[in-house]
């Protein structure tokens, strides 16, 4: 980071890191009524079956969430990896915004990050609300 126009003095190096938690959420969301998730070594959304428990430790919920909340998340990773292409070209929109996931997905391979659920499946969030 360098200040000043004539002569700018170098003042190092600065990441600008924000935690992802309620406070965030309450910022950027709105609301803090969601299931806010960040899995750990896994990539994508996989079929664990349909048992909620299966689900906990691999997806690391920052809090308990509902059992519906749970229920969706199964609902969600069944659909991706075992319904037939026209179910899933019906159902896709109820789960998430397409438009913005196809931009989110476009700057990912942009910018190669390979730190998240496309790469390693490290240092990212899900947020169902």
């Amino acid at each position: 980071m360098k200040v000043g126009n004539d002569a700018p003095e170098l003042l190092g190096l600065y990441t600008l890191v924000e935690q992802v938690d309620r406070k965030f959420l309450r910022q950027h969301l709105g609301s803090t009524s969601g299931l806010l998730l960040k899995p750990e070594g896994i990539k994508g959304i996989p079929w664990f079956g349909t048992e909620i428990y299966r689900y906990e430790q691999p997806y690391n919920a920052k809090w308990r969430g509902t059992d519906r909340q749970w229920e969706r998340v199964i609902e969600f990773a069944h659909l991706v990896n075992r319904t037939e292409d026209d179910e899933f070209e019906e159902t896709i929109e109820s789960f998430l915004d397409v438009d913005r996931f196809l931009r989110f997905l476009a700057c990912q391979v942009l910018l190669a990050n390979l730190d998240s659920f496309l790469g390693s499946g490290h240092n990212y969030y899900l947020y169902l609300d």
